[in-house]
């Protein structure tokens, strides 16, 4: 064969090889498929940016790259919004003389590799907009470090890469040459403490060095992610570092060596296992040294370094094993071994291992790959990148490519949950809208969709042109029938949590199908699920929302749940409105995976009627009450009342001689409530709010040195024992000295007296042993500015409401010094009528104090309830507003406005002033309020066995039902009504003694 042929048949078949290579490779349509499919995984399920330490720093590496290498500038603004986030700064000491490179991620670590690879990310973005503050710390950190004379910065491997192309980068910048003379320097210690030049690879650091340390079969041992990182650092140093370098040759020789070596331990799938030279020693899939290798050969071939003729096969091996194996259909990248230093043969790597930076690995080798690939370009998508709304209702939204202004600016290219958009749109001229719906958002998830709109380079936006706008939900207490388990906890991170009003405490528990559980009390008709996860604007969570009715039998009304990732206050999830007592949520862990943490801050369940089914209106109702003007969301409530001439929308009552129905109903925003109320008639026993009546047995010892007396009315409104105050059958205040502020004697009546008291007696026997600079039997409110009370000398019932003038309703008579008399002040809301009597003798009435008790507490809390003290008492007045000196007794606060029959009645003892607490002499009773059909009613009395008494009994309507007389009590009457609810009325002749009662037939 002549030598011609033989030259003929080499170049054919060098042809032959050429043309096999490229039909190898893939398309440049499919690798930008990948690089799109999982960066827009990782961006949607990690929306929040995280801090500059390398692992996301590593990420946004890969992110910038995959910019450059689609164009897509969706991926710019990720970048750019973390970096901002992060002030283009890592580690943030200003501090030179504090400042480490020493392992650590506090703000003293300036000078550690892993807190300074954010910097190489910046520099990119600067050349894209080129403003200082992009650069500015990273100059002063760089170029500080160079003028040390430390050469051990870079110690392990890993910061080869992390420090190394900063260096380059910067010089590119500023062209600062000692910035490459460091880097060598640096580099050949790297070298000296790391670089085996026998098998041309690096130990992770000196610890790994062989023999000191070897493989269980004795081997070296060489961690893939670590060469890794040099394999890639040089590619990166290379990229930026002058032709004309006096050290780039050897950084080749070195880069190159790394290749030849790298390429022999290659698996036949295409992957690197973790210990390089021994598969056996941690064996199985690892994807993040493998794309950093990838990436390493990539850019070899595409710069012309590395023979692709040599070296083409081992990359395409490797992009089978990236493309194929490593990646998930979603677009989520697995088999990345977790944040580590080594090989380590106990740690297991599954399919579903991911991580920032291993994505951000793999994004560097698929932007290469897509240079090596084959192909046309494929035109870029069309795709929303943000999408953010403000308080005044309006939406931003960015695109990743440049609009056709005509199309951008048509309102009729967007719409929001499949309707159309409505309302205004501005064009920026560039990327971004700003829409103005006409229409206001509720809370919750809503889906934004743009189409028919043209980019730049003729693509136009399709049914995948959507995104996300969440509008949260604001906190507000969980109605208290709610309560909640859960399948277990972390220790103190409690269920119970959930439901406390309070977003720094959490429910956390492990693991998949991990369930937490709340009952409602009652079947409600629930429409929705709001949620707030810990770290909820760090990582996504997954789970699916069940409803059941009997807590056995559940019901999925919406699976495969994932939150947001973008926010710690409360999501909203809906769905169609059923019936359900237990909402329980599966959780299946969060998209940082590790052990699948399930963490919740608050979940509230919203049903129909969810803020108004939280008012409690009483079912039986005697004196005036206060109906909330607004729910727990701050939203206004409007009242109507079915007989407002018997209970008025404003809660006035009207008492009548028999129990009325009547029905209030609330209307508040889209919540309609009714609720049934009974207004029944006058009974003041019913109205007690307090009542003391000093007996020696009612003091008890509440600890820490604390006396308590009793409240006899059972509302619990014990009050605390103030100074030298002696309880001896009567308030004994008679060693109450002018002087005498820190020892004096006085009772404190415990806060929230106040909050609901419209109209109003107190009544006390009351006798003075001195009368002197105008002493209050009480005083209750916040402050001398804002209380309501009673002056004796110069006596006076008197209000000052926020600090305002005082109003005084002056008494003609005044109490009398070294006696016991009846005192008694009343207040009507319904008329403003406040009246002052002594001795059941009304001495005093006028209408000028117009506000109700409860308004002070509207002002502060009422937390200074005094009796026998003034809120005038200063310390440094000492004879101003005295203390009361005497004795008070039987002292009670009734909730509605006495008459002066009443009072007078009191003081004549005709009622006892102890009467009004229950069954007393001359009162009546029934004794079975719940009764069957045919069961007689028994009433019983004391004090009236021998009067005769007309028996009444009527419907809830006021229907009189059936009457009959009986000569005496007690007594059965004979009843045959239907089921339902009915009220007996007795009255005893001759006494005016009239009693009504409600009781049910079943």
């Amino acid at each position: 064969m002549s030598g011609l042929s033989l030259v003929l048949s080499g170049a054919a078949c060098l042809w032959a090889q050429n043309v096999c290579a490229q039909d190898e490779r893939p398309t440049k349509q499919e690798v930008a498929e990948i690089i799109h499919r999982v960066n827009r995984y990782w961006q949607t399920n990690n929306p929040s940016h995280g801090n500059f330490f390398w692992n996301r720093a590593v990420y946004h590496i890969g992110n910038v790259d995959a910019y450059k290498a689609t164009g897509d500038c969706g991926y710019l603004d990720f970048s750019t919004a973390w970096s901002e986030l992060n002030l283009w700064k890592g580690a943030k000491s200003d501090d030179k003389s504090k400042w480490k490179y020493t392992y650590g991620e506090s703000d003293e670590y300036v000078l550690f590799g892993d807190c300074q690879v954010c910097f190489q990310v910046y520099s990119d973005l600067y050349k894209v907009i080129p403003e200082d503050v992009r650069i500015a710390r990273m100059r002063e950190v760089m170029e500080y470090q160079i003028t040390t004379p430390v050469v051990d910065y870079w110690w392990w491997v890993d910061g080869l890469f992390m420090a190394m192309p900063i260096m380059t980068r910067l010089y590119s910048i500023t062209g600062n040459e000692q910035l490459l003379e460091k880097m060598h320097e640096y580099w050949e210690y790297s070298n000296s403490i790391m670089y085996d030049y026998d098998e041309d690879l690096y130990y992770r650091d000196a610890r790994y060095v062989y023999p000191e340390h070897q493989t269980y079969s004795g081997k070296k041992d060489f961690w893939a992610r670590g060469d890794g990182w040099i394999f890639a650092a040089f590619a990166r140093v290379l990229a930026d570092l002058p032709k004309d370098d006096a050290y780039r040759e050897e950084y080749i020789t070195f880069y190159k060596d790394m290749a030849k070596s790298l390429a022999k331990s290659q698996q036949s799938e295409g992957y690197w296992t973790r210990s390089i030279l021994d598969p056996d020693y941690a064996p199985g899939y690892e994807t993040s040294g493998t794309a950093l290798f990838a990436f390493g050969y990539l850019w070899g071939i595409n710069n012309g370094i590395l023979d692709e003729s040599e070296y083409g096969e081992t990359a395409r091996r490797a992009w089978k094993y990236l493309s194929e194996t490593a990646l998930h259909e979603n677009g989520r990248v697995g088999y990345i071994q977790p944040i580590g230093d080594k090989a380590d043969p106990n740690q297991t790597i599954g399919e579903n291992s991911t991580a920032d930076f291993g994505v951000g690995a793999y994004l560097m080798a698929t932007s290469e790959m897509l240079k090596y690939a084959q192909g046309e370009m494929p035109l870029l998508d069309l795709r929303i990148t943000s999408l953010k709304r403000t308080d005044e209702g309006q939406i931003y939204v960015t695109f990743n490519d440049t609009l056709d202004a005509q199309t951008a600016s048509d309102i009729s290219c967007y719409t929001i949950d499949d309707k159309p958009m409505t309302g205004s749109v501005e064009f920026d001229g560039v990327r971004s809208v700003v829409l103005t719906p006409d229409f206001q958002l509720t809370g919750g998830k809503h889906i934004f969709a743009a189409s028919g709109i043209k980019g730049d380079n003729g693509q136009i936006a399709g049914e995948g042109c959507t995104g996300t706008i969440i509008y949260t939900i604001d906190l507000t207490p969980c109605n208290p029938d709610v309560t909640v388990k859960a399948i277990g906890n972390q220790e103190g991170n409690t269920p119970e949590n959930t439901i406390d009003n309070n977003l720094d405490t959490r429910w956390s528990q492990a693991g998949l199908n991990q369930w937490i559980r709340y009952d409602l009390g009652e079947v409600r008709n629930v429409r929705a699920v709001d949620v707030a996860f810990y770290l909820g604007s760090q990582r996504k969570s997954y789970f699916d929302i069940m409803l059941s009715v009997d807590g056995k039998e559940y019901t999925t009304v919406l699976a495969g749940c994932e939150s947001c990732g973008t926010t710690d206050q409360l999501e909203r999830f809906s769905f169609d409105v059923q019936p359900a007592r237990y909402v329980m949520l599966n959780c299946n862990g969060n998209s940082q995976g590790g052990d699948n943490w399930n963490s919740i801050t608050e979940l509230r369940v919203s049903w129909e009627n969810e803020m108004l089914d939280m008012i409690k209106v009483p079912g039986e109702v005697y004196t005036h009450i206060v109906l909330p003007e607004q729910d727990g969301k701050g939203r206004p409530i409007s009242w109507k009342s079915s007989a407002p001439e018997i209970l008025s929308a404003d809660g006035l009552v009207n008492n009548h001689e028999i129990p009325i129905e009547v029905v209030l109903t609330a209307d508040c925003a889209d919540e309609h409530k009714e609720y049934n109320v009974t207004v029944m008639p006058r009974y003041p026993e019913k109205c007690v709010v307090a009542s003391y009546e000093f007996e020696a047995d009612d003091v008890y010892d509440a600890g820490h040195e604390e006396r308590c007396l009793v409240d006899r009315s059972g509302k619990g409104r014990d009050a605390r024992i103030m100074g030298q105050a002696v309880i001896d059958g009567k308030l004994n205040l008679t060693a109450n000295t002018p002087d005498g502020f820190w020892t004096n004697g006085y009772l404190i009546l415990p806060q929230g007296l106040l909050d609901s008291l419209r109209s109003y007696t107190v009544v006390a026997v009351v006798n003075p042993s001195s009368l002197d600079v105008q002493p209050r039997l009480y005083d209750f409110g916040s402050s001398s500015g804002n209380s309501v009370f009673l002056r004796l000398s110069e006596c006076a019932a008197g209000m000052k409401y926020n600090a305002g003038t005082t109003t005084l309703v002056m008494s003609s008579e005044q109490p009398q010094i070294g006696r016991d008399q009846l005192m008694a002040v009343t207040y009507d809301a319904v008329t403003h009528q406040t009246c002052v009597y002594i001795d059941g003798k009304l001495t005093a009435s006028e209408n000028t104090i117009v506000n109700e008790p409860r308004s002070l507490t509207f002002i502060s809390p009422d937390s200074r309830n005094y009796v026998g003290r003034s809120q005038w008492w200063d310390s440094n007045v000492a004879r101003d507003n005295l203390d009361f000196c005497g004795t008070i007794d039987d002292f009670k606060i009734f909730s509605i406005a006495l008459t002066e029959k009443e009072i007078g009645d009191m003081y004549n003892g005709t009622v006892g002033i102890n009467d009004v607490d229950g069954m007393t002499d001359g009162s009546i009773a029934l004794e079975n309020t719940v009764v069957s059909k045919g069961e007689p009613l028994r009433l019983s009395a004391v004090g009236l066995s021998s009067v005769p008494c007309r028996v009444s009994v009527f419907s809830m309507q006021g229907t009189l039902v059936s009457e009959s007389n009986v000569q005496s009590l007690p007594c059965s009457i004979e009843q045959s009504l239907p089921s339902g609810c009915y009220v007996v009325s007795v009255a005893a002749e001759g006494t005016g003694i009239v009693a009504s009662q409600k009781f049910i037939v079943k």
